[in-house]
């Protein structure tokens, strides 16, 4: 055998042993790092949720005021009196149809900015409409997860509230009124902002 054909066999055993040798470490790297570092397997759906009982909490002073001396508000396109916590800004718009009749309005209750922690929004939007009956207030479960839910009344109307399943998991409610469907969301869900919904839906009241 000549000295070229030995010294390329030579170095072609080299090459494999170190490319051997270097998947060895790196597999062993590999299987550390899965040790230590757990990871979803593939085609398992994570949803991160925070539960009413568990997320932040946030407490404010608006939380554990007395309502009686919050601020009335009249959204006359929908005849809704309500109170509200006077450091909260309340506004509402209404959309109406090609005939000039009233289709949806919305209604935002909102305190502070989305980066301060003491941030409160409650979204509304109200829907005009025959369409909505007792059937599309049941159906409405369908969307929550099945532990929040609560059926109760506001102001003199069926109600529904709970927190949205998946990630987007809102808290909300909806309201059957004799002239249409209210929706009302809360962002976020935590314990104390469901405790400021709750006592601002506790003085709705609906005229005539």
């Amino acid at each position: 055998m000549e000295w070229h054909e030995l010294h390329t066999k030579q170095g072609s055993t080299a090459i494999i042993l170190a490319t051997f040798f270097t998947l060895i470490i790196v597999g062993a790297g590999i299987y550390y790092l899965g040790s230590h570092n757990k990871l979803p397997e593939l085609g398992t759906a994570q949803h991160i949720t925070s539960p009413i009982n568990q997320g932040p909490q946030n407490a404010t002073d608006s939380a554990m005021s007395d309502p009686s001396t919050w601020k009335s508000h009249t959204i006359s396109d929908i005849k809704l009196t309500f109170s509200a916590p006077p450091d909260m800004e309340v506004t509402s718009d209404t959309q109406k149809d090609t005939k000039a009749n009233p289709d949806a309005l919305t209604l935002y209750v909102e305190r502070g900015t989305a980066m301060e922690s003491s941030y409160y929004q409650l979204y509304g939007i109200y829907q005009w409409g025959e369409q909505y009956d007792k059937e599309a207030l049941t159906a409405f479960k369908g969307d929550l997860d099945p532990s929040s839910i609560e059926e109760k009344t506001v102001a003199g109307f069926p109600a529904i509230s709970g927190q949205v399943k998946g990630e987007r998991n809102r808290l909300v409610t909806a309201i059957l009124t004799s002239d249409g469907m209210f929706k009302l969301l809360t962002s976020e869900p935590t314990a104390a902002n469901k405790k400021i919904t709750d006592q601002i839906l506790a003085t709705f009241s609906f005229t005539k």
